[in-house]
């Protein structure tokens, strides 16, 4: 992070009244560039969540589903003497 701290103050060292719109524009397509990726991340993650909670809910469905049938399901008369 100190890195590019110290890259951007000589950046804006070096900016002029010639280069200050072309230095502007880039700083701006920089900051877009991250908040792209920041975004892509974090939607990443709660795709993830969301497949997480729809698998969770789909296997508790199942289950009691299964659980349901299985009640359901008389034994035969030979199994009760």
């Amino acid at each position: 992070m100190e890195v590019k701290r110290r890259a951007l103050q000589i950046a804006l060292e070096m900016v002029s009244s010639r280069n200050v719109e072309d230095v502007v524009l880039f700083l701006k397509k920089q900051l877009q560039g991250t908040m792209d990726q920041e975004f892509d991340k974090v939607n990443r993650r709660s795709n993830i969540a969301d497949a997480r909670i729809w698998s969770t809910d789909n296997f508790l469905s199942n289950l009691s589903t299964l659980a349901r049938s299985s009640s359901q399901r008389s034994l035969p008369t030979s199994c009760m003497s």
